[in-house]
């Protein structure tokens, strides 16, 4: 059984109204999980060139745990975990696809 509500909306567009607070708490996480994806494939792009080592998923996680405890890097913390661990999940899968 299909909800009513549901067909009466199905094709409509919202927009989604947000605080200056919320916004502001959306670009940053936006801005960190960029920076983690471009860090962390700069991480596996070193660690095959200097020492040929292929980095796994887990050493990313450890990675950024330490990442994340570095002075000057304090602003990783305020991103959910969740979200930075997917967009390092997005990086290696778009590095092993692509080789």
């Amino acid at each position: 059984m299909v909800d009513s509500d549901l067909l009466e909306n199905l094709g409509k567009s919202f927009e989604l109204v947000l605080t200056k607070q919320e916004s502001d708490f959306l670009d940053a996480s936006a801005h960190a999980c960029r920076a983690v994806f471009n860090v962390m494939l700069e991480y596996k792009k070193l660690m095959w060139a200097q020492w040929k080592v292929n980095v796994t998923p887990s050493m990313m996680n450890s990675q950024l745990t330490l990442l994340k405890k570095e002075e000057g890097l304090e602003w990783l913390r305020l991103a959910p975990s969740q979200a930075l661990q997917q967009k390092q999940r997005d990086m290696f899968t778009s590095y092993e696809r692509f080789f």
